[in-house]
């Protein structure tokens, strides 16, 4: 990332022009012209990208004054290939990087010091993201890292409690319905990290429960879950007892909750603001 990937920029405009960075697939980076005091970063989930999975997100936040001094981040991964595990480790080595003074762009009225740090962090999730979510936040606890006391998540439809893999792989990647069977298993493994009670969620859990014990409850729990009425995808159980109590949200589906929409559904982006 270098001073040249930032574009001319008007005096109406919040941000640069986005930066796409080297880690993750895709993903790509809106810095506030002025000097940042929050981090929004967007994990998408199974066959999610960082242009579909959350639509109109990135020109919201841009269009509100609650974002003006917001850097935000849409983080990409190969969600079909690989496990869980490998992708949370992934995401875990880039919001370390990101979160990094030496990191974060410089340039003009930006005042970036090696001893800045964001005031607030949230890790927005859908889906599968919630496992690469929570993974980070207990793998920063271990390593003692300064992102995490400031961290916050919001969780659109999370499937830490497990998922309907057949479902999930069907409606994710809608050209398997006719030839889709067993060997979707195969195909993508991380399917059966998903499966409910697998290992991968197993483990995911106890270390949640350890983390929140070991930190006298402050951090490890989500800031805000919301859950569609029309989701069949993933099993809506609560994660660990110090979650909130969800947030149900009619008439939205698995793959349309996290999709805000100008003066239709801008819950989304409330959602946002609220964790700021």
């Amino acid at each position: 990332m270098h001073l040249n990937d930032l574009k001319t920029i008007t005096m109406s405009q919040t941000h640069y022009s986005p930066v796409k960075l080297i880690y993750g697939k895709n993903t790509n980076a809106f810095y506030s012209i002025g000097t940042p005091n929050s981090l929004v970063v967007f994990v998408h989930g199974f066959g999610g990208n960082t242009k579909s999975t959350f639509n109109d997100f990135h020109n919201l936040m841009q269009a509100n004054a609650q974002f003006e001094f917001t850097d935000f981040i849409f983080y990409g991964y190969e969600s079909l290939k690989s496990q869980a595990d490998y992708h949370a480790a992934s995401f875990y080595k880039f919001i370390r990087a990101v979160t990094n003074p030496k990191f974060i762009k410089k340039t003009e009225g930006r005042e970036i010091t090696n001893a800045f740090n964001y005031d607030r962090i949230i890790i927005v999730a859908h889906s599968l993201g919630s496992l690469l979510a929570r993974r980070a936040l207990i793998n920063g606890y271990g390593q003692n890292d300064l992102w995490i006391q400031t961290c916050r998540l919001v969780f659109f439809a999370p499937a830490h409690s497990g998922a309907r893999v057949i479902n999930l792989a069907m409606q994710s990647m809608p050209g398997l319905k006719s030839v889709f069977g067993f060997l979707s298993m195969s195909f993508a493994p991380i399917l059966d990290d998903l499966e409910p009670e697998s290992l991968a969620l197993r483990r995911l859990k106890a270390d949640t429960e350890q983390v929140l014990v070991n930190s006298g409850n402050t951090i490890g729990q989500a800031y805000s879950v919301l859950i569609g009425q029309n989701d069949n995808i993933v099993y809506n159980i609560p994660f660990v007892n110090h979650d909130p109590p969800a947030t149900p949200i009619p008439g939205k589906g698995h793959i349309n909750i996290c999709k805000p929409r100008h003066g239709v559904y801008e819950l989304p982006v409330l959602e946002v603001i609220n964790a700021l």
